[in-house]
């Protein structure tokens, strides 16, 4: 039986180091496309959902084919942790109805990955 396996691109436009970070141009798209393509190409994934606090990261997400999660707030500041906002995005997920078995955290800041890379690591897990 095949796997409910979600991407979800981690975006907080918020960064104190480098603010917006997750979205300049790279080789012609923005950083953040650079995780959705490949999970959209990769069979394995079921679905790729861009999560942020800013409707900007989201709407770049949903132009390249994300489905898109609003971050409330209080999972948007720099002491946030990401157990914190996957807990709370499955949870926003069960609550529409869609269960899962496994998230793929694709950080944008990480931009060289494949789909067959990710696909492998599927198989691996």
């Amino acid at each position: 039986m095949k796997k409910n396996i979600v991407a979800m691109i981690p975006a907080r436009s918020g960064s104190q180091g480098l603010p917006d970070k997750d979205i300049p141009v790279l080789n012609g798209i923005p950083l953040v496309a650079h995780s959705i393509l490949p999970a959209l190409d990769c069979p394995d994934i079921s679905a790729t959902y861009l999560n942020s606090d800013s409707q900007q990261y989201l709407n770049i997400g949903a132009s390249f084919g994300a489905q898109t999660y609003y971050r409330p707030d209080t999972l948007a500041c720099n002491v946030s942790t990401m157990q914190a906002v996957i807990a709370d995005f499955i949870e926003a997920l069960r609550t529409m109805g869609e269960e899962v078995d496994a998230v793929l955290v694709l950080y944008p800041t990480y931009p060289f990955r494949t789909a067959k890379q990710l696909s492998d690591i599927i198989t691996f897990y």
